[in-house]
């Protein structure tokens, strides 16, 4: 950037600070973007494959900031200028970040279709494509379209392979990570994903790296290994506040106190000590975790388990995909003390995981 302001090349800085968006973004350092993309929206003559990578950078910054709506208008925007230029790679991206978009607001049917046409324009040696069918096949699990699907997750690890980077390896490892907690093999299971935390950390993939601790927390909530569900909570932790995520920082923070909570061999009350400020501002995966660590209160009586499950009801949308909330759940249904919502749990529990209820209830009774 600094050469090309000394050589007065206009492209080449326009390359430069839509590289340093782009990076910015993804080490999720948002302080100053606003400013930088207005900078580059000043720049003259942008064309139309610079424009739609400003609208996918700008897309990504406001789904960071959970402001959807917007963020589908410049992913739609940015899709158009790369039909244009007949950009695979920049419509791949965009079909990608569509599908993150419908997969976080628990749209899976047309998430799975923008992951498709992204596998379906992207060469097999290109990150995009492993990518893509990586979250393909996350999407297919939770839908339980798993037909042809251990051959599927086959077929990807042998692309990886062939393609010989560790980058891909780590998404062909997630997945089958994924497929084996569907069979309720959780031990293997955590293997595949400890396998990507590693990989996924040594190619620099910060959320790869989050997501399969996110399962890895996950799968110990549903087994009941309480210590090992907390050190992961924690990991998550450092992980999400050395990035400023915090909303995702605070559903980690209140997750261990919850595995405290649930643990029989902690008695402790000041689990319960904490403060959330300007909680009816955050993030409503947020609140519906503070209410569900009030739920888990021993001396509640059933006036206060009925406030806290209707303010939990309150900020339910939308359901953002969590197996670690099952287990929670699932507690308060087995327990006299929440009979008074009994009913209303199950029919949580039913609307969250209408297809993985069943699994996750065997993989609890096997633990």
């Amino acid at each position: 950037e600094i050469a090309a302001q000394q050589s007065g090349s206009r492209v080449g800085l326009l390359e430069g600070r839509l590289n340093r968006l782009e990076v910015r973004l993804k080490q999720h350092k948002g302080h100053g973007i606003v400013d930088w993309i207005t900078t580059v929206k000043s720049m003259s003559g942008l064309d139309d494959q610079s424009t739609g990578r400003l609208c996918l950078i700008e897309a990504e910054f406001l789904m960071l900031r959970k402001q959807w709506i917007q963020a589908n208008q410049f992913l739609k925007k940015a899709l158009g200028c790369f039909v244009g230029q007949t950009d695979r790679r920049g419509r791949a991206k965009t079909f990608m970040q569509q599908g993150y978009l419908l997969l976080t607001l628990n749209r899976l049917e047309g998430a799975a279709d923008r992951f498709a046409q992204a596998c379906g324009i992207s060469p097999k040696s290109s990150l995009e494509w492993v990518e893509s069918q990586a979250r393909l096949i996350e999407v297919r699990l939770r839908l339980g379209w798993t037909q042809g699907l251990p051959k599927q997750i086959d077929s990807l690890w042998r692309i990886t392979q062939n393609n010989a980077d560790i980058h891909h390896m780590a998404h062909a490892t997630y997945v089958a990570g994924l497929l084996l907690i569907h069979q309720l093999r959780t031990d293997e299971a955590l293997v595949r994903l400890q396998t990507t935390h590693a990989l996924s950390a040594s190619c620099g993939d910060p959320k790869l790296r989050a997501q399969s601790m996110e399962y890895q927390g996950g799968a110990y909530f549903l087994a009941e290994r309480w210590s090992d569900a907390r050190e992961c909570q924690k990991g998550l932790l450092f992980h999400y506040q050395l990035r400023h995520q915090r909303d995702h920082r605070r559903v980690a923070m209140l997750r261990l106190r919850c595995a405290y909570a649930l643990d029989p061999s902690v008695q402790n009350p000041n689990i319960w000590k904490v403060e959330m400020h300007n909680l009816e501002h955050t993030f409503v995966h947020v609140q519906y975790w503070w209410w569900m660590l009030q739920l888990l209160h021993p001396s509640n009586t059933n006036d206060q388990i009925i406030h806290y499950w209707k303010s939990a009801e309150a900020v339910s949308e939308p359901r953002i995909w969590d197996i670690a909330l099952y287990s929670v759940l699932a507690f308060m249904l087995r327990q006299p003390q929440y009979e008074v919502i009994h009913a209303l749990l199950s029919q949580e529990i039913l609307i969250r995981y209408p297809v993985h209820h069943k699994i996750f209830a065997q993989i609890q009774e096997v633990k």
